[in-house]
């Protein structure tokens, strides 16, 4: 799944100034690209269900100042606004926190799993046009592209 991602870095569109919230960090790699693109001024909240991963990325990240990881339920956080939020694992729908954090004008990309176990999960990147977008009217967040992610 590596390069669909990197691509769905890239339709983040990340500006130094930004805060991230990478939910399913894993050990920390996509943390640590996501630290270098806001700069060191702001800050990636890395957040990992995982104990072992969260304690892999603790310590792969612990030269970073503007990273922090938590090993907690990513579908519970972020806890504070976030001017993005990258999801890398596959979801039925989005956890209410990712769209009732995200900024005015916040990314949110995640893999979107079908219902059917057979199909391959869809990537969204939403862009919010207002300051919330209620979960049950999600038609209000504009798709900006999809792409199939393989396994």
């Amino acid at each position: 799944m590596a390069a669909p991602h990197c691509t769905l870095l890239a339709e983040l569109d990340i500006q130094i100034g930004d805060r991230i919230a990478h939910i399913g960090a894993g050990t920390g790699c996509y943390s640590a690209i996501l630290s270098e693109l806001v700069g060191a001024s702001r800050h990636v909240c890395a957040v990992e269900m995982d104990p072992n991963l969260a304690a892999h990325a603790q310590t792969a990240l612990a030269d970073r100042a503007n990273v922090s990881v938590i090993n907690a339920d990513g579908s519970q956080w972020p806890l504070e606004e976030m001017n993005a939020i990258d999801v890398n694992f596959a979801v039925a729908r989005p956890a209410e926190p990712w769209i009732e954090r995200l900024r005015p004008g916040g990314r949110l990309v995640l893999p979107l799993r079908r219902k059917a176990a057979v199909t391959y999960p869809m990537v969204l990147h939403f862009v919010l046009s207002a300051a919330r977008v209620d979960l049950q009217h999600a038609g209000s967040a504009q798709l900006i592209s999809s792409a199939p992610v393989v396994d």
